[in-house]
Parts: structure tokens; sequence; C-alpha cells
């Protein structure tokens, strides 16, 4: 576990990030940056630190299984910023990383309704993060939670937490990877694909994960597994019940993915997914969700070893639906990040995402296409202040004729990297929804301190 985890987090230090209702165990949320086989998404909605083995920011869940270099711009920054790297607190052969931090700011639209009404925020969050220290093997557990207030819209207050814990054993080059993750988390009316709520809906997820790591010479296989229970509650809203639990579901994955080393700078990508999705709690008198599908993409990871680096790849994805309700879907996927450092303090990262998404946010349609773009800006002032901007672009397509939503988001955050123990971040950010009479306009200001040992 390394500083940059921690400073991560605080350069995108919002209260509810903007967020589809299937980027909880990976996918992307705002302005992630993704990759295949060991990244961090900066404003990913599950922000567990890289110490924990089997999680990370793949899309299709096969990385966070080491073996993917950060690239000589990320070596560099942290070789000049590890006089303000937390050391951790030694116990026996772990190492602890506690954090603490504070935000105070204002919403001007906690509610994400048209018109809107504006509110002070306050967000405190805890968490603890223990690893093993040892040559081979490696075992790390995390826990945290995150209580976010509105005094002025007390109803759209959340208190979420997170408990996971991973393990890998390593035989000889190969390695073996089991997590589990429990999540107790909220939607909320500002996310893109739920406009019909108005205040946070409460939602659990348990995630179970089994992931094999084989090298052979050039050839890696990384197979893994993947069990995720989604379980929501019903809502009474305005004085009415709002039935939600038809989303609960449980979702089995299957994916492998192949990496080959043409050189010492260009792999070659290719993944292979199966999915099954069964909703667990089907409303009476209509067709059930429950899908079936294969996923695949394929492509080429290049680093230049210099200014530029870039992913793409590009693929198929399709959906069976058990019901005859619904007719097969299907539609090109696709997935891509181009990092360019034009001097050892500057990086600019763009990343555009196209894919399948399954969540029931309403009970007339089954799915949507989310397609993404992103671009990030930071950049090393000095060695403890750091700047950062980033715009975004959701767009989720119903199936069904269900119509369009877009999410446009944009902000920047400084971050002043005080001593090793603490840091302080003043951030702005620009949220607007388009999506006919669910449309509104968000802008969150805060500033941000964060403890950590």
């Amino acid at each position: 576990m390394t500083f940059c985890a921690f400073a991560a987090a605080a350069l995108l230090p919002r209260l509810m990030p903007l967020r589809s209702m299937a980027c909880r165990l990976g996918w992307l949320a705002g302005s992630a940056t993704l990759s295949l086989a060991g990244g961090t998404a900066s404003a990913q909605l599950l922000d567990l630190p890289s110490g924990i083995p089997g999680y990370g920011a793949s899309p299709w869940v096969t990385n966070g299984l080491p073996g993917y270099a950060t690239g000589p711009r990320a070596a560099a920054a942290a070789a000049r910023q590890q006089f303000y790297e937390p050391l951790g607190v030694r116990l026996g052969g772990f190492l602890l990383y506690p954090t603490a931090s504070e935000a105070v700011g204002y919403d001007t639209n906690p509610e994400g309704q048209p018109n809107p009404a504006g509110s002070l925020a306050e967000a405190t969050d805890a968490s603890l993060l223990a690893t093993s220290n040892w040559n081979r093997n490696a075992v790390a557990v995390f826990g945290g939670i995150d209580d976010h207030r509105y005094p002025q819209q007390s109803e759209q207050s959340t208190t979420d937490w997170t408990v996971a814990g991973g393990a890998r054993y390593d035989l000889g080059r190969d390695q073996l990877v089991a997590t589990y993750l429990h999540l107790n988390s909220h939607l909320t009316p500002r996310d893109l694909n739920i406009p019909q709520i108005t205040e946070p809906e409460p939602y659990t997820a348990d995630d179970f994960r089994l992931g094999y790591r084989a090298e052979l010479a050039r050839l890696t296989l990384t197979p893994v597994a993947d069990f995720t229970e989604w379980r929501y509650a019903n809502l009474i809203q305005n004085g009415l019940p709002l039935v939600l639990t038809y989303q609960s579901r449980n979702v089995a994955t299957a994916s492998l993915m192949l990496g080959y080393q043409l050189s010492d700078l260009h792999r070659l990508l290719v993944v292979a997914r199966g999915v099954d999705t069964h909703f667990v709690q089907p409303l009476a008198g209509q067709p059930g969700f429950d899908s079936r599908g294969p996923d695949f993409l394929a492509g080429l990871d290049y680093d230049t070893g210099g200014v530029w680096h870039y992913r793409a790849l590009m693929g198929y994805q399709a959906r069976f639906y058990v019901s005859p309700a619904f007719s097969p879907f299907g539609g090109v996927t696709a997935n891509a990040q181009l990092s360019w450092a034009p001097t050892g303090l500057t990086t600019l990262t763009a990343s555009f995402l196209r894919a399948i998404e399954e969540d029931a946010a309403t009970t007339t349609t089954v799915g949507y296409t989310l397609t993404h773009g992103g671009l990030v800006i930071d950049h090393e002032y000095s060695r403890n202040l750091l700047l950062e901007a980033h715009a975004v672009a959701d767009q989720a397509a119903y199936q069904q004729g269900g119509g369009e939503a877009t999410i446009l988001g944009a902000g920047f955050a400084a971050t002043w990297l005080l001593n090793r123990k603490m840091q302080a971040t003043m951030s702005y950010d620009y949220n607007r929804r388009l999506s006919g009479g669910t449309s509104f306009i968000e802008n969150v200001f805060l500033v941000h301190l964060r403890f950590a040992l």
C-alpha cells in the first residue's frame, strides 16, 4: 500500500460521485481510469485500496491480480512524493494503514431534482487496511465507513460501510487469489439510471471471487469465477410505497483473460466472459428479467516507455432473456484508454467505454447500453501540491424504446500534502443530467482534510 492510493482518493473527494447502477464492483464511475491488470479508478463507487488482492478497476473483474507495471511516470511521481507517504503501523508481519477524513462544503442540489434546493454538505469517513508484509503470499483485510450529511435536506443523508478481505497464494510463478466483499450502500436520485427515486435507495452486495494467474513464458492466463448477490429494499416516497426489491438479483460470472507479451512494451489482451443473471424477487404478473450471455474483448496494451501509453480493446456482448417477452440484445463493446505525459509532471488521460448494463431500473426495460467518455488532467505543481481537472460524459440508451439519459460532469481539485499524516483538498464539481422531466444541475464545493498513519 503506497501513498498514491490515499492521494488518489483525495484528488476526487466527491460526496456522491455520479455513477450508473452497474458501476458498483468495478465497471466504472465518473472519470475513472480503466485498467485490465492492476490499476486504480480514481472515482469508482467501490473505493477499495489497491492492497486488497483480487479487486481493481478492470471492467470485467480480471485485474487486481499482480503483474502490471504502473509505468515510468508513476514510479517517478512516487519517488518525488516518498517523503509524504504514510508509513503505516507495523504489527508483527502486518502493516496497518488507518485513515480518517472530514469534508465540509455546499451542494446546490443533493436531491437531484429539476427544481433544486441546496444544503450544507458534510462527509466523514474512516477506514483501516491491514496487509501482510511477507516475501511470498499475501493476506489483506479492509473496513471502511462513509457518512454523508445534508442538514437542510436530511432525507438525502446516508451512512455506508464496506468490509473486504483477500488472500493470494504463490505457486512458483503462478498465483491463486480468493476474495470476499460485503457492501452496505445507497443509490441516489443523482445516479444515471434511477430517476424515479427522490431519496437514497439502500442496497447490499456480497461478492465472492476466485482467480488464478498462470505464467507460461510470454503467455499469461487468468481465469476468474465471480458470484455477486445484490439486494434492494422498498421505499416510502411521497407517502406512497415504492417497490424496488424486483432489482434484487444474483450474478454469476466466469471469465478468462489471455495476455501475450509481444515485446517488453507491447501486450496482446483477449478477454472472454460468460454472465448469468437471475432476479430473485420478480414483480407479480410481470415477465422476469433473467438473462445469460457471452462477452468478448480483444485488443492491444502499448507502453512506449516514454510519454505515450494506450490500451484499446473492442468486442461484442449479447444477452438472451429467459422470458419470451424480451428479444435477444447485443452490440459492439469497447474499452479504451490513452495517456499522454508531455512532461514528467503532467499527465492527460482519456477513457472510453461502451457496454451493456443489466440493471432493471424500471419495470418496462431490462437494461441499457452505457457509453462513457472521460478526460483527466493531473499536474504536480510541486512535490506536495497536486492539481487535477476532469470532464466526463455518461449516456444510457435504454432497451425496448425506453429513451436516453445523459450525465455530464466536470470539476477540479487541488491537494496539498502537508506531511506524511495530513493532506488537504479543495474541490469543485459540476454535474448535469439530461433526461427530459428528470433533468437537473448540481454544483458541489468541498474542503477536505485527510489524516493517515
